[in-house]
């Protein structure tokens, strides 16, 4: 599934009297958060002499390895964990297709494009958005707190237009990035906050309010949102699933 990278380090292992090969290594780091620095493991294939994309592995993981338990060096260079990634603190999870990030909340414009050209400064949630690197699609969802999401944050469907009951975005004309690197990030959140929001897409949904399934109502919501200059609440919105149970199934 979602593994990390780091950058790749050049080995070498020799022994006077007995030939090695190093298949596998563990690398120690310190990662710094807003609150408080944590250690982090990453193992590491080796292939001609360097270190491939990493995954992060648990303490009870390394301590399995070390004691020869049979065959789990083959589990573990096949698996593909979810975990966290250590290029961009945006960053939840990646893997070869996939790239899950989120952007903190923050004021910002929305434009519509609807029965007329308008906009809205409101306070926007958190966002938490899955980009498929092959299909550049991109699903979107937004999350209330203020702090960095974890796995037991929950996930809403954002009340903007563009958006269906799957978090899925019509793109429309968003530049969206041709090979990934950390730049596609800023480029995703900017591209959406400066694309135009035209359309509902969930008029047809059943037992959702109407600020999600009607144009008029969502920007008359907007608007409320923009003159009292408060925060969107949990009781207005229509919960997802948690952080975990989405990357667990986030083909689904």
């Amino acid at each position: 599934m979602l593994s990390t990278a780091v950058s790749k380090y050049e080995l070498e292992t020799r022994s006077r009297t007995n030939s090695i090969q190093s298949k596998v290594a563990l690398v120690l780091h310190s990662v710094a958060t807003s609150n408080k620095k944590q250690q982090v493991i990453t193992m590491h294939n080796i292939d001609d002499n360097q270190l491939s994309k990493g995954k992060v592995i648990n303490s009870k993981q390394v301590t399995r390895m070390v004691s020869g338990k049979g065959g789990y060096f083959d589990r573990a260079q096949s698996a593909k964990p979810l975990c966290s990634s250590l290029i961009d603190e945006r960053v939840i999870a990646e893997n070869d297709n996939d790239v899950v990030f989120y952007t903190p909340p923050s004021k910002r414009t929305l434009w519509y494009s609807t029965t007329k050209n308008t906009n809205f400064s409101i306070l926007s949630p958190g966002l938490f958005f899955h980009f498929k690197k092959s299909t550049k699609s991109i699903r979107v969802f937004c999350y209330l707190n203020r702090k960095k999401p974890k796995l037991d944050t929950m996930l809403y469907l954002p009340p903007m237009l563009n958006i269906d009951r799957k978090g899925s975005l019509c793109t429309g004309t968003m530049r969206l990035p041709k090979t990934w690197s950390n730049a596609g990030i800023d480029l995703i959140i900017s591209n959406f906050f400066d694309s135009r929001f035209t359309h509902s897409n969930m008029k047809t949904a059943s037992g959702i309010p109407t600020i999600y399934t009607d144009d008029e109502a969502n920007m008359a919501y907007m608007a409320a949102l923009e003159e009292s200059e408060r925060k969107m609440k949990a009781g207005e919105l229509v919960e997802f699933k948690t952080i975990a149970a989405y990357l667990e199934n986030a083909d689904d």
